[in-house]
């Protein structure tokens, strides 16, 4: 065509695996990709939920099929990572005491939005673990009547905003994420 020498070492392969099962090839060009669909559209999921993590990319939140929020140490990215290897596309978003949330949070779809609550208790001793194992000392990030007061103040801020409430205290992940979906696939 273009006067470019060139050598179709995958015609002789072909040849001679259809010679082999006595079979000829389909010739539909782009099979691969259409067979293994799910994967791809798994990977692009997992891309995705990297790439909204921890509140990145609020302008890419409207194309997340699920938006997780909750206070730190709740589970969220743990739980959107599971989701996306699932094939969802995850965003999470942090709510941190002292700061407003995004509003681009509570303009998406309350459908596609939960937020992750824990018992109070719980949290504190998932926060303690947290903080012996990076080396930081004690701070209202651990004291149990900052816990509670943080909790109940975002479980009373999300209610308020017609988000509903998924409770991860002693669940496992993959409980969490049925949960989610539940609520994701009910509508």
């Amino acid at each position: 065509m273009l006067g470019i020498f060139h050598i179709d070492e995958m015609q002789k392969l072909l040849q001679k695996l259809s010679s082999m099962v006595n079979k000829e090839p389909q010739g539909h060009p782009g099979l691969y990709r259409k067979l293994n669909k799910k994967y791809f559209d798994r990977i692009a999921a997992i891309e995705f939920t990297m790439a909204h993590d921890d509140g990145k990319d609020p302008a890419g939140w409207k194309e997340a099929e699920i938006v997780l929020t909750g206070v730190s140490r709740v589970g969220k990215t743990p739980s959107s990572m599971y989701l996306s290897v699932l094939g969802w596309k995850v965003a999470n978003v942090p709510l941190v005491t002292g700061i407003d949330p995004n509003p681009l949070l509570f303009e998406v779809d309350r459908r596609r939005l939960a937020g992750l609550t824990i018992h109070p208790g719980q949290l504190v001793i998932h926060r303690q673990h947290r903080q012996k194992r990076l080396g930081t000392v004690v701070s209202k990030y651990t004291e149990p009547s900052k816990v509670l007061e943080e909790v109940e103040f975002f479980n009373e801020m999300l209610r308020k905003k017609s988000v509903v409430l998924i409770d991860v205290t002693d669940k496992p992940i993959e409980t969490t994420a049925d949960e989610v979906l539940r609520h994701v696939q009910h509508q």
